[in-house]
């Protein structure tokens, strides 16, 4: 058994995540500290049998409050279980998390999947650039977070699902930990002026994976 995560992208520009952006780079003053910020949609399904994936994947799929052809682009990825105990007991993610890209209409996942073998990596799909870290950070709401399946088509319609938000900084930094640090002050609310992304009181959130160097390839 395996949880299996249904990552979903707009195909247009985000709005939030632009106006989010523009916030930290000219309201709070971080200019070209921060380069990027990414916010996709994430559902976690526990303890998928990997031979019945597709049948799980198709009914994602034709679920419209969570994917619309049009509008979206999506991936699904068997990943290590425990995600949605550590949401229960708030415990920590299991690290790795992400393990077999299964399905996606993104031609460039699956090609940049099979050259680099990591599928966060290849999803998140950031522009290399020298000094900087890609960080994500998974949140999810406290009272509805971990709610029963809604209405569908699923193969057990009895299954507990996670809801979350994976929002991706791209910050300047001089290392993989200050990197996470600084992501984690700028998303979380602890002051007025402090923390934008995630409001502590009523989200719970995790890093999802390390901070991720983005050294241009060389050779």
């Amino acid at each position: 058994m395996s949880d299996l995560a249904f990552l979903v992208r707009g195909r247009s520009v985000d709005l939030v995540a632009m106006t989010a952006f523009n916030t930290f780079r000219d309201t709070l003053g971080l200019g070209d500290e921060i380069a990027l910020l990414e916010r996709d949609d994430v559902y976690v399904i526990e303890n998928v049998d990997e031979g019945d994936a597709p049948a799980w994947i198709e009914a994602c799929t034709d679920h419209q409050h969570w994917f619309n052809p049009n509008k979206h682009r999506f991936a699904a990825v068997l990943a290590h279980d425990g995600a949605l105990e550590a949401v229960r007991t708030d415990g920590t993610w299991p690290h790795p998390w992400l393990r077999r890209l299964v399905q996606t209409d993104r031609p460039d996942l699956v090609a940049s999947q099979r050259a680099i073998d990591d599928v966060l990596r290849a999803w998140l799909a950031v522009r290399p650039v020298d000094g900087h870290y890609a960080v994500p950070l998974l949140a999810w709401d406290l009272e509805d977070g971990l709610s029963p399946l809604p209405g569908g088509h699923w193969p057990d319609g009895q299954r507990v699902r996670l809801r979350g938000v994976l929002w991706t900084i791209v910050l300047r930094a001089d290392s993989v930990d200050a990197a996470s640090a600084r992501a984690e002050e700028l998303a979380v609310t602890r002051a007025r002026r402090k923390g934008l992304l995630v409001h502590p009181h009523m989200q719970g959130y995790a890093p999802i994976g390390p901070a991720l160097a983005l050294e241009p390839a060389t050779g």
